[in-house]
């Protein structure tokens, strides 16, 4: 059973018992032995924003440990998608992790407790399980190794150090650097620091709105912030507001001003005090301007917060107008968008509640991965359900950055939108007084007539189908049912076609990996997958004392594979990771990581071949004679990098069967020599089709 969350839980419980290190699993209790701080790190591969940020918590965790400061440790949580995704990232960490295959109700604990809501978030915890901090990304970004040990006495004193460091670095900027926009007549004015392909509309169409407004006149500035030679990005991002070049050491003045921490493109927003001097009202109000406009204006820390109240309670009120989609109407709001372009039409939002008895609020965005991994999911799912006469609807609410991409997602999908420009509406909704959307894609359900929430997340539902239609527990019971059972059926029916073509021993099955999910094409035996498999032809037994070869071309190779051998007792398991290789049992090559798999092995041992790329076709041999060896081949060539790989093998006087673990994006067509090579084998070594 789940545990349920309480405040009073120790770090063992929200952690689990075992963290995975540099030098393997160790127990929770003596990795964190002596540690005053713990950071909980929420990351992923696929998140931009993490990859941006883990490298500087990175350089504050190292200097903190070249410092002799054994306090502190860092837990990463990971959200990747599988467990080779996790491993690549976490190769490039320095601290401890809760391991895959142990995190999904770990991850629901403490996404729970620090109550995240989107990646990457840093949370520091004490000895006791305490909350230090819930954001310590922000002060990571300021201060690096310097924010440890995170306490209040401590942060503020940097703080005061740095606000007395940034007073000086402005005064400086404005008599010395910038006297013609800091001198004039403006009490208020944006910094932008920008960067090529950033666009700031969400800025410029601030603008026509600040007129008369209190604290008094706005100006703004557009400063070239990376990437500074390309005049036409910059010219295109700044969306109309003027530009300014800066010296270097105007550029040192402004980078002290934001305590050294720029992320393009960041809104430094100062104000004119009464007696002419200079404050800092915001260092960056990116997200202040994106989230409430020229409501929070001149977006300092007392107006934001007053804001923040306000959408907690309009938010509250959205959640109690569920009945009609009444939540989504407004002054001058009375329609949805379908289609872009010339393709675009408008329907009027009470037609949209009267036509539907069901309708999916669906928040995502294009640079997310795991939204366009869903998105066609959502699609076949909508469009099975309105052909078989469903009343359903879907609505789009954007994350995007800008117009464009909106556009360039919304444009695949067949449903309506709530318009783009529309984020004070956007932000109410993933407000958590509503619907509480902590990250993307998030897919809420609700019943147009009951006024009803049917699910808060029903990304489950998407993933088995239409078959979960009207989505009540007795529904979703029966489609996760109907599902496995379709699934076990397809399975089925593939590995029949195969034996009808090929004969029962050259079939290639699924060995590990969700039911389903894994496709073999019988004409061509090209292999697909969409999550984490182990498939093999366990027909196929080279017995101890003979020679085999088989080949694979790549069909694509936008993920990770480890393909090559294995020994009847081989028992890989997916939820843990494990594939060809990553035993005693098993023997792989893998061209993507230019490596070689078989535990146990260290790292430097493991580096072996030639990167693989798509149209390469790689040869697989084995030598069960009394030398006993494995090699790999590329497009015919066994020269160095490639070659043997393994030698003196043990563990295989039951023989060995070729073996393939595949990722979603890596595609192989497998050629076991019933047909013709497109390379020859090495002299005596059989196509492995003669052992069948």
């Amino acid at each position: 059973l789940a545990v349920q969350y309480n405040p009073n839980m120790s770090l063992s419980t929200l952690l689990g018992d075992t963290l995975q290190t540099k030098n393997g699993p160790l127990p929770t209790a003596q990795v964190l032995e002596g540690k005053t701080k713990i950071g909980i790190y929420f990351s992923a591969s696929w998140c931009g924003p993490c990859h941006h940020f883990t490298p500087i918590l990175a350089k504050a965790y190292t200097e903190l440990k070249d410092s002799g400061e054994s306090g502190f440790e860092v837990v990463f949580v990971s959200s990747d998608q599988n467990d080779e995704a996790f491993k690549t990232y976490y190769e490039d960490m320095p601290w401890v992790a809760i391991p895959y295959d142990k995190r999904e109700g770990i991850k629901d604990l403490l996404d729970t407790k620090f109550e995240v809501g989107g990646i990457p978030t840093l949370a520091i915890v004490d000895a006791d399980a305490n909350t230090v901090t819930s954001d310590a990304r922000s002060l990571i970004d300021k201060y690096g190794s310097k924010a440890f040990p995170f306490t209040e006495e401590h942060l503020a004193g940097l703080a005061e150090a740095s606000k007395k460091e940034a007073a000086r670095a402005l005064k400086k900027l404005a008599l010395e650097h910038m006297p013609d926009v800091l001198g004039a007549s403006a009490k208020v004015v944006c910094l932008v620091l920008g960067a090529p392909g950033r666009k700031v509309e969400n800025l410029a169409g601030c603008l026509p709105k600040l007129e008369g407004k209190e604290p008094g006149p706005f100006a703004a500035r557009y400063i070239p912030w990376e990437g500074k030679g390309n005049e036409d990005g910059h010219t295109e991002a700044a969306m109309g507001i003027p530009k300014l070049a800066v010296s270097e050491e105007a550029e040192g003045l402004i980078k002290q001003v934001c305590v050294d921490t720029v992320e393009t493109p960041q809104y430094l927003v100062v104000g004119r005090k009464g007696d002419g001097e200079w404050e800092v009202l915001n260092v960056d109000a990116y997200t202040p301007v994106r989230k409430f406009g020229a409501r929070a204006y001149p977006w300092n820390e007392a107006i934001v917060k007053v804001c923040d109240e306000e959408d907690e309670k309009k938010g509250a009120e959205l959640k109690g107008k569920l009945a009609g989609l009444e939540l989504l109407k407004g002054e001058g709001r009375e329609k949805l968008e379908r289609g872009v372009g010339e393709k675009k039409t408008e329907e009027a939002i009470a037609d949209v509640a009267a036509n539907n008895d069901i309708v999916g609020i669906y928040f995502s965005a294009h640079w997310c991965g795991p939204c366009r991994s869903f998105t066609p999911k959502l699609v076949a799912m909508y469009e099975e359900l309105k052909a078989g006469g469903k009343k359903f609807e879907v609505i789009f609410v954007s994350s995007d950055k800008d117009q464009d991409a909106f556009d360039k997602y919304f444009g695949s999908m067949p449903w309506l939108a709530l318009p783009f420009e529309d984020r004070d509406l956007k932000g109410l909704l993933s407000h958590p007084s509503c619907f509480n959307v902590r990250g993307i894609p998030s897919l809420i359900l609700i019943d147009v007539k009951a006024g009803k929430l049917l699910e808060a997340n029903a990304r489950e539902a998407v993933t088995i189908g239409a078959e979960t239609w009207p989505f009540d527990e007795a529904s979703m019971e029966k489609g996760r049912a109907e599902a496995e059972e379709k699934k076990k059926k397809k399975e089925e029916e593939g590995d029949k076609k195969q034996e009808e073509k090929s004969g029962p021993k050259l079939v290639l099955r699924r060995k590990t990996g969700e039911v389903g999910g894994c496709s073999v094409d019988a004409e061509t035996r090209q292999v697909k997958c969409e999550g984490f498999f182990t498939v093999a032809a366990e027909g196929l037994l080279v017995p101890k004392g003979e020679k085999a070869y088989y080949e694979l071309e790549i069909k694509e190779c936008e993920s990770i594979c480890q393909v090559g051998w294995a020994t009847p007792d081989f028992a890989p398991d997916f939820r843990s990771g494990e594939g060809v290789g990553d035993c005693d049992k098993s023997w792989g090559f893998d061209g993507i990581r230019q490596l070689k798999w078989h535990s146990p092995m260290d790292e430097d041992e493991s580096k072996f071949g030639s990167e693989w790329k798509t149209g390469d076709v790689i040869g697989i041999s084995v030598d069960l004679s009394e030398s006993g060896a494995m090699a790999c081949s590329v497009n015919g060539s066994f020269d160095a990098p490639n070659g043997t790989a393994f030698t003196g093998l043990s563990g295989v006087d039951q023989g060995v069967y070729p073996a393939l673990t595949l990722t979603p994006g890596f595609v192989v067509a497998v050629n076991f020599g019933e047909k013709p090579f497109k390379f020859a084998p090495p002299a005596s070594f059989k196509p492995l089709h003669a052992f069948a």
